[in-house]
């Protein structure tokens, strides 16, 4: 089973004296303390996994804390709030490779702004954030955290690719699927404002 720290001494008790406690495996990189404290925290699954390991899911969440710095009072909140938002879109990739088809490969969580991948996108996008694949009971505030995510991702995959040389056209498709999905904006997630 799975228990928290503040009772697992209950389990050790009740079931058995030799019973261990299990961490997950630890990131060792050369990031900021910080973001590998947050990397740390993420549950061994595999969407704890794709944030570990992920690239494009890593650089939103290093420009998020980045962002959030200046909250120094707030670390852990800050903390908190980059994690979910890597969860979102960790999850929203997860979601996507299922809906590709068996022939596209995908490399990383930047291939949530390909504009040829739109139509897949909806469809992961509708997955994850009805209810229990009802169609009926919709998840507004998820909804519209997916929009505003992916334009934050954009962001940053943008301003990443525009101080690398040579990588202008990445830059001129992650501004097509920007303009794509603001055109989408009243269609498509307007059911959730």
């Amino acid at each position: 089973g799975s228990y928290s720290s503040k009772y697992f001494y209950r389990h050790k008790r009740s079931c058995t004296r030799v019973a261990i406690a299990l961490k997950p495996a630890l990131v060792a990189t050369n990031e900021g303390e910080a973001f590998v404290k947050i990397l740390n925290r993420f549950q061994d699954n595999e969407v704890g996994k794709m944030c570990r390991e992920d690239e494009a899911i890593k650089l939103l969440g290093r420009h998020l804390l980045q962002k959030d710095r200046a909250k120094v009072d707030k670390t852990d909140e800050v903390a908190k709030s980059v994690m979910s938002d890597m969860r979102i879109i960790a999850r929203l990739y997860g979601h996507l490779k299922l809906c590709l088809p068996d022939n596209c490969r995908t490399s990383d969580a930047s291939d949530l702004l390909k504009k040829e991948n739109w139509k897949y996108l909806v469809i992961a996008i509708d997955h994850m954030t009805f209810k229990n694949d009802s169609q009926t009971e919709l998840k507004y505030g998820l909804k519209t955290a997916v929009y505003y995510l992916l334009i934050k991702l954009a962001d940053v995959i943008i301003g990443e690719k525009l101080s690398a040389k040579g990588q202008e056209e990445e830059v001129v498709e992650v501004n097509l699927f920007l303009k794509l999905l603001k055109h989408h904006q009243n269609s498509f997630f307007g059911d959730a404002n």
